[in-house]
């Protein structure tokens, strides 16, 4: 009898300590989607906050103008995707970190939109991706830093890319005004 009993003890004990082990994943993962919905939450409400004007309009998407959106990654190392018809760039190579996309066809001026840690968008690309509509090309510029930043003849050239194509690496890049086309861009003729 008592070897029945400790034989049951024992597949008792057993039993939850497996429970154990299989609950411990689920809960880990559990915990790494709360943490990471209130990073992605933290950001989105950051990027409204300091986009005055702006607008939600996904979990992880802010409209801060008309015709520009941010997003923010839903995983650290999340890749972004790119919408067809707009032209997306990247904060980090490989499109990943935070995105600016737009589609509307006109100048911006990076610096007028704001990341969730309050850097403006000038010098902070790394990748771009251009899903707009055939026949179509997107010019970057970068700012001499003198006179009015919204003016064309204070803009230097730095690189082009045709709707279909994109540029994973900004580093490996060459600019047209001299070294390398990464964290350069100030402003985008879209379109």
């Amino acid at each position: 009898m008592i070897g029945i009993r400790k034989t049951a003890v024992t597949t008792a004990v057993m039993a939850v300590a497996a429970l154990a082990f299989t609950a411990s994943p689920a809960s880990a993962v559990d915990a790494t989607d709360s943490h990471a919905n209130a990073r992605v939450e933290q950001e989105v409400q950051a990027v409204l906050r300091l986009n005055p004007g702006s607008h939600r309009v996904a979990p992880n998407v802010v409209e801060v103008d008309e015709g520009v959106t941010i997003s923010v990654p839903t995983q650290i190392n999340d890749i972004q995707n790119c919408k067809t018809s707009y032209l997306c760039l990247s904060e980090h190579a490989n499109f990943g970190g935070h995105q600016i996309s737009f589609w509307k066809c006109r100048d911006v001026n990076l610096g007028y939109y704001k990341l969730p840690d309050g850097r403006t968008w000038n010098d902070q690309v790394s990748s771009i991706r251009n899903a707009q509509s055939r026949g179509v090309q997107s010019r970057f510029y970068n700012y001499d830093g003198s006179g009015d930043p919204d003016s064309p003849s204070n803009w230097r050239f730095v690189i082009a890319l045709n709707a279909g194509h994109y540029l994973r690496d900004l580093s490996r890049d060459t600019s047209a005004d001299g070294g390398y086309a990464n964290d350069k861009i100030d402003i985008v003729h879209v379109c």
